[in-house]
């Protein structure tokens, strides 16, 4: 019951592939929603930074937690050897609105992150479990996007995480935008 906005378009495609679910309303109709708060990057999508911090950090489900990416050779082996390409810029204004975390190690893939394996199956890794989607359609279905998935070889940590339900609909949890 509140209109959340995104900070930039940037934003906006980390949680949705276009603007084909956008409605148009009356501005009168706007105004009367109360505006809460703003809408950052989908965990498990792209990592962030501010441009007078070199520090990158990988952004998990929850509170807008964010883990640092320490070293060249952890990023590489959590998000793959393009793991450079999956960085966005945050204003400085909204960095406040993120949460510390635990900094990030090659066995510590971080929670809200859609890993493939060798075998081509996805899982959506929550941070202790790894789930399985039933198919296309329920992976879909939560709003997930093939560009950030991660293609990972097995020997990561993760791989060994327990099995947890299968994804088979849509779950409110795994698409909240958050706070």
């Amino acid at each position: 019951a509140k209109r959340h906005p995104f900070v930039n378009g940037q934003v906006y495609f980390t949680w949705y592939e276009n603007f084909d679910t956008v409605r148009t309303i009356d501005g009168s109709v706007l105004t009367a929603i109360a505006l809460g708060t703003p809408v950052l990057t989908r965990p498990g999508t792209m990592m962030v930074k501010i441009q007078s911090d070199p520090r990158t950090f990988a952004v998990e489900p929850g509170d807008y937690t964010i883990r640092w990416v320490p070293t060249e050779e952890v990023a590489v082996a959590l998000f793959g050897s393009t793991w450079n390409q999956r960085i966005m810029d945050i204003e400085p204004t909204y960095w406040s609105r993120f949460t510390m975390g635990a900094d990030l190690t090659a066995e510590t893939h971080p929670a809200g992150s859609v890993i493939k394996d060798a075998d081509g199956t996805k899982y959506y890794f929550d941070g202790m479990q790894k789930r399985t989607f039933a198919d296309d359609t329920a992976f879909s279905a939560n709003m997930f996007q093939n560009k950030y998935v991660i293609d990972q070889p097995a020997s990561v940590g993760w791989a060994g995480a327990s099995a947890g339900a299968v994804i088979s609909t849509f779950e409110d949890a795994l698409f909240s935008l958050q706070r």
